[in-house]
C-alpha cells in the first residue's frame, strides 16, 4: 500500500504525512481517522481523498472506499493510476463488475500503459464472464512480465473456466 501522493506544488500539511505514516505501517484505521478529521477542514483535498480511499479499501469498507475514490476520479483531470485500480477494485469486491470494468476502463484511457491497471481490468472482465477477452488480456500482461507468477496463476484460472484444462495447467505450473 501506498501513502497519498504528493505534488510538488502542493506541500501536505505535518498531520497528512502522520496520516501517510500510519498508512505505510499498516495502520489504516488510525489514518482514517486522522484523514477524516483533517478533511471537516479541507474536504476536497485531494491527497486527503485519495488516503481515504487507499485506507478505506486496507480495512475493508469497500462502499465507501468507491464513493470516495469515485468523487475524486470526478473531481481530478488527472488522477492517478493507482486510485482507478483502488475504485475499480473496490467495485469488483462489492461484485459490481460492471462498474468495476468500466473503472478500469476509463484507467487505461488516462493510463494505457499502467500494468496494474491492465491486470485488474483482465480479473474484471473474467467477473463479467468475458473469459475470452480476459485471457487476452493476461497474455498481453504476461508478456510485459513473465516471470509474475500471480499473472500465471490468474491465467490458468480463466483457461480453466474457459474449457481448456491443459492449458490452464501449463499455466498453473508457469506459476511455480
Amino acid at each position: 500500500a501506498f501513502g497519498a501522493p504528493l505534488r510538488a506544488n502542493d506541500v501536505p500539511s505535518d498531520r497528512l504525512v502522520a496520516a501517510s505514516r500510519l498508512q505505510e505501517t499498516g495502520n489504516h484505521r488510525e489514518a482514517i481517522a486522522l484523514l477524516e478529521e483533517i478533511r471537516e477542514v479541507d474536504p476536497r483535498n485531494p491527497q486527503v481523498l485519495y488516503g481515504l480511499a487507499l485506507s478505506l479499501y486496507s480495512v475493508g469498507d469497500y462502499r465507501e472506499a468507491a464513493h470516495v475514490g469515485e468523487t475524486l476520479l470526478a473531481e481530478q483531470k488527472n488522477a492517478p493510476g493507482d486510485l482507478y485500480v483502488i475504485v475499480g477494485s473496490a467495485y469488483g469486491r462489492l461484485r459490481a463488475y460492471e462498474k468495476s470494468e468500466e473503472i478500469f476502463r476509463n484507467g487505461l484511457v488516462a493510463w494505457p500503459d499502467s500494468p496494474s491497471l491492465k491486470i485488474q481490468h483482465a480479473i474484471s472482465l473474467e467477473g463479467l464472464g468475458r473469459l475470452d477477452e480476459a485471457v487476452v488480456e493476461l497474455e498481453a500482461c504476461i508478456k510485459r512480465s513473465p516471470y509474475d507468477a500471480a499473472l500465471w496463476r490468474a491465467l490458468g484460472d480463466a483457461q480453466s473456466a474457459t474449457g481448456a484444462p491443459g492449458r490452464a495447467f501449463a499455466a498453473y505450473v508457469r506459476s511455480v
